[in-house]
């Protein structure tokens, strides 16, 4: 990746590792808890199965984030299968989506909006706490300034 990083160092873990974690967990309960749905502990694991798949839809945003980076004049989203080269003036606006998740939304060569779901660094989002992170700032204030000349 080039420039600067907006997105978070364990984005593959996010990604990849997480997900298919707590897919197998759940998968693994389900299984043991129709095994043994005539037992007495079998009404408790469906209890257990079913928070396993709460938490498993929870860990679907993040299959989608990807690692983001920019330079002088382009925005790089890599998704661990291809990179996309997004010139600077082609970006929209910047947003927080679903807890610290942010969407960056940019139009493609076709003239369709697109957008690019990014998690900021652990310590970003501790030293802005509620707020933007700082990483994320600068980046607005740079596109802002390309799209005003």
């Amino acid at each position: 990746m080039k420039g600067k990083r907006l997105s978070s160092r364990l984005t593959l873990m996010y990604k990849l590792v997480l997900p298919l974690f707590f897919a197998l967990v759940t998968l693994l309960v389900w299984v043991a808890a129709i095994a043994l749905f005539n037992t007495p502990d079998g009404v408790a694991l469906v209890v257990v199965a079913l928070f396993f798949t709460g938490i498993m839809l929870l860990m679907l945003p993040p299959m989608f984030v990807q690692k983001v980076s920019y330079d002088e004049t382009h925005l790089y989203a890599y998704n661990y299968r291809n990179t996309k080269t997004i010139p600077l003036s082609k970006v929209g606006k910047l947003h927080r989506w679903m807890f610290y998740f942010y969407k960056i939304d940019y139009t493609n060569s076709l003239g369709q909006q697109k957008v690019i779901l990014l998690l900021p660094s652990f310590e970003q989002r501790l030293e802005a706490l509620f707020g933007t992170p700082q990483d994320l700032k600068q980046f607005e204030a740079k596109v802002k300034h390309l799209r005003n000349g």
